[in-house]
């Protein structure tokens, strides 16, 4: 029985974790690496754990005293989201580009920080003419071999890495931010003004000495 609680609890958990992974999905863009199934289930899975971490000061702390540091902890929340946001933005337009192999699909892929030198060579002179010299432009005079163009592997993997962490550091921000503003809507409607409630407390006028008191006893 107990385990059929703890199944139950776990599925309300997966319900809100994937509606949020949706509604974040739907506006951060995945890097290259992440956009098979498998990545996806793994953020899913890492905001439902974030999201029953956060059950717990959001189940001890919900009354109306507790707004302000709430409403605090949600505009910090915010503020690190959006800035997490256009710093992401601009990792993924820098470090990224889309390239298209003959008539196969454009696929996304993550450039290199140092060229080759007649990569090198090759962007200055396309450059002085005036015509474009982009990392696509560059791979495709390359016969599409990568290591033509950006000889150091580490480096892709490095950038690879950093973009895979940034965007599931974004998941977790976003999700807490929701989270946090959503405890502090719920805060400001509260009316009383005392801290959880202790289970264990006695009704007023009875014993605490004595055990809790049976359903229906006065």
């Amino acid at each position: 029985m107990r385990v059929m609680k703890i199944v139950d609890r776990w599925n309300i958990f997966v319900v809100a974790g994937t509606a949020l992974c949706t509604c974040i999905g739907g506006f951060l863009i995945a890097p290259p690496l992440y956009k098979d199934s498998t990545s996806y289930h793994f953020a899913v899975f890492m905001v439902t754990l974030l999201v029953a971490l956060w059950s717990i000061p959001v189940s001890l702390w919900a009354s109306r005293n507790d707004l302000r540091a709430w409403t605090a902890g949600a505009i910090v929340l915010f503020v690190l989201s959006i800035s997490g946001y256009f710093f992401y933005d601009h990792l993924l337009s820098s470090w990224t580009f889309f390239y298209q192999p003959g008539k196969d699909p454009p696929v996304q892929m993550v450039q290199g920080a140092t060229l080759t030198q007649p990569a090198h060579d090759l962007k200055a002179h396309l450059l002085a003419q005036g015509r474009p010299a982009g990392p696509a432009v560059l791979l495709d005079a390359a016969d599409s071999i990568y290591g033509e163009v950006w000889p150091n592997e580490d480096e892709r993997e490095s950038r690879e890495r950093i973009l895979e962490r940034t965007y599931l550091a974004l998941f977790l921000i976003f999700a807490s931010t929701v989270v946090a503003t959503v405890q502090a809507t719920f805060c400001v409607n509260q009316t009383d003004s005392e801290g959880p409630v202790d289970p264990t407390a006695q009704p007023p006028g009875r014993n605490a000495l004595l055990p809790p008191a049976a359903d229906g006893e006065a």
